[in-house]
């Protein structure tokens, strides 16, 4: 298609080589899914752990909304960061707020539409959670 843009160029074992401007696209990309990490380690060591991550988990999409989905992950197996768990914790919430944004809209009941239920419906009701919401563990 004309508006196909190419992010990288494909390495020999097929995953996505990040080229210069990509690799500023990548970053651009981490920063708006991590602001609150970014203005936890400020910009010189925010910018350190985009540069490991995308040594480690290079993109292998030309979409780039899930690009930073394994950034938990790094931060509690690699060194310096696992040291701080808290900064797993930040990632884990803003990965989780991102999916929760991106989810899928559910139908909604109204108190109207409870109220007119016939009172033997009520034993066999079942109600489910919005797609948006997510439980998380955290440690701290």
């Amino acid at each position: 298609p004309g508006d196909l843009v190419i992010f990288g160029e494909i390495s020999l074992s097929g995953g996505l080589r990040p080229i210069s401007q990509a690799e500023a696209r990548l970053k651009e990309a981490m920063e708006t899914d991590y602001k609150k990490l970014h203005a936890y380690l400020g910009d010189e060591q925010f910018d350190s752990l985009l540069e490991l991550y995308i040594q480690k988990y290079p993109s292998k999409q030309i979409n780039l909304r899930h690009f930073g989905a394994s950034m938990a992950t790094l931060l509690r197996d690699e060194e310096p960061y696992n040291q701080l768990p808290i900064l797993t914790e930040i990632a884990t919430i803003e990965s989780a707020f991102t999916d929760s944004f991106d989810a899928k809209d559910s139908s909604i009941v109204s108190v109207e539409d409870l109220a007119s239920l016939k009172p033997e419906a009520w034993g066999t009701l079942n109600f489910d959670f919005q797609a948006s919401l997510q439980l998380i563990s955290l440690t701290e």
